[in-house]
């Protein structure tokens, strides 16, 4: 499902196996979704794509914009048999007690409050939308 990320960034690290993509990352673009290119060659270096989150977003007054995203699976035979991939998420966030200010409110709170209200925003949104 199309979502953004709740930290400051995520990374996803790709590991360049064998089996071809199991899964294709999309990112929203005008309107439409455009497939995240990697490329075909992975073995002599990893490859990281790195996903600006809300608070990031937040906190710049919303000049970096948090990075709306969806994975899709892509569907045999596309997917050798056999072979496995694997892709690594590391989100970064803030320490719960670190004290914010949001530049395009002034408003003051810790990164707990913050996070805990987003996630709210976010189930209410889904109950509209259901």
């Amino acid at each position: 499902a199309p979502h953004t990320d709740v930290g400051v960034i995520t990374l996803l690290h790709f590991d360049g196996g064998e089996g071809g993509s199991c899964a294709v990352l999309q990112r929203a673009h005008g309107g439409t979704w455009v497939n995240v290119s990697l490329p075909g060659d992975l073995t002599a270096d990893p490859v990281f794509v790195v996903n600006a989150a809300d608070i990031f977003s937040d906190l710049t007054g919303g000049i970096v914009k948090s990075t709306l995203h969806r994975v899709m699976p892509v569907r045999p035979p596309a997917v050798k048999k056999g072979k496995e991939r694997y892709c690594l998420a590391f989100f970064v966030g803030l320490n719960p007690d670190a004290e914010l200010e949001l530049p395009a409110t002034g408003e003051k709170l810790t990164y707990e409050m913050w996070r805990r209200g987003r996630i709210k925003r976010a189930q209410d949104t889904l109950k509209e939308n259901n």
